[in-house]
């Protein structure tokens, strides 16, 4: 089936509230949203949060790529045949993950549609639903306490605690936390980069007593040894995140033993299949897997969401979208309710922006 139309949209996505985390505090996310059309009517649609912090992407730079490199011509390969595609994705894309993800999401959607099957197919299926992780921003701990107390309410088991500026205080509302969650209730930390070594370490000697399931990086991306050296304590598993930001920086990290656990990220890594094949690897080893996300759309968490429920993932970490922003232009893909991820349908474009 012939493409016909390609169309790069930039939005911006406002927060409900800000959010805030170790090295900054936002209020909007810029997306991109490309629309595919084939020659029937089917609009296969893919998403990018290039994160610059992370990944050094800048959302112009990504949109401008995408719509100087994927354009019709780009498709000229029969549209079915994905593995070929994967491949000239990674090629044609190098270094722009953001980008990668976006394209190979919009193409698996499109796929699916004149195939009529579920993109779930294409990946397999361990679960029909997960439990998902929900994260409380930096706040005050009365008001952390009141979140994470409503979060529990709402169903939720997992609970992500963003903490990194302020080490008396992290700990105080760590163990304040902990005391306040039941016990089936599990509790992952995420310092986004926000410790020095000695920091850390004084963290994770205060709350290492205290039932938590992980620690995600706790230290700056550039001190990878002194991460090495923290997971070595063996208090609490250690998860890395921006430590790696490509494939074979993850697999080194877990075969070197700098970590416990890695975050796997569509957008720091490339796409579905290139975190499929991060996730293989962490599972095969014993590894505690994550499964995150950046500011995203329902698009690219869907996209996501089709690996949730393929492998037995430790941490769902998708609820960027669906608790962030009301503003989103699609529906259908990734549902959640009771704090448990399910998928209804492949995500399309709402009614005011159907037209091409």
């Amino acid at each position: 089936m012939i493409m016909k139309e390609i169309r790069v949209e930039k939005n911006e996505l406002q927060f409900r509230e800000p959010f805030a985390i170790a090295y900054e505090t936002v209020e909007s996310a810029p997306i991109l949203l490309l629309i595919l059309k084939d020659e029937e009517g089917n609009v296969g649609l893919g998403s990018t949060a290039p994160d610059e912090t992370v990944t050094g992407e800048n959302i112009d730079e990504i949109k401008k790529l995408l719509e100087q490199r994927v354009g019709l011509d780009f498709f000229s390969h029969p549209i079915k045949d994905r593995s070929w595609y994967e491949n000239k994705i990674r090629q044609d894309l190098a270094g722009y993950p953001s980008a990668q993800a976006a394209v190979e999401t919009a193409l698996l959607h499109l796929i699916a549609l004149q195939e009529g099957v579920n993109p779930q197919d294409f990946f397999g299926t361990c679960r029909q639903s997960c439990n998902l992780v929900v994260t409380v921003g930096i706040k005050p701990l009365p008001e952390t306490l009141t979140e994470v107390k409503k979060r529990v309410n709402d169903g939720f088991k997992l609970i992500k605690l963003k903490v990194g500026l302020d080490v008396d205080g992290d700990i105080e509302k760590i163990q304040a936390v902990r005391a306040a969650l039941p016990t089936k209730i599990k509790l992952v930390i995420d310092a986004n980069q926000g410790y020095s070594y000695k920091e850390a370490r004084r963290v994770l000697n205060a709350v290492g007593n205290l039932d938590i399931a992980g620690v995600e990086q706790p230290v700056p991306a550039d001190q990878r040894e002194e991460f090495r050296k923290l997971r070595e304590l063996e208090i609490l598993p250690l998860i890395a995140d921006e430590l790696a930001t490509k494939a074979k920086e993850a697999k080194m990290l877990l075969a070197q033993g700098y970590a416990d656990g890695i975050n796997v990220k569509m957008m720091k890594f490339g796409g579905p299949s290139s975190c499929q094949e991060i996730i293989e690897y962490a599972l095969e080893r014993s590894k505690l897997v994550m499964l995150g996300c950046m500011y995203e759309s329902n698009v690219s968490i869907t996209a996501a969401a089709y690996l949730a429920l393929a492998y037995p993932i430790n941490f769902v970490d998708l609820d960027s979208g669906h608790f962030d922003f009301d503003d989103d232009a699609t529906l259908g893909g990734a549902k959640v309710k009771n704090g448990i991820l399910r998928l209804k349908g492949i995500p399309r474009l709402k009614m005011s922006k159907e037209k091409l």
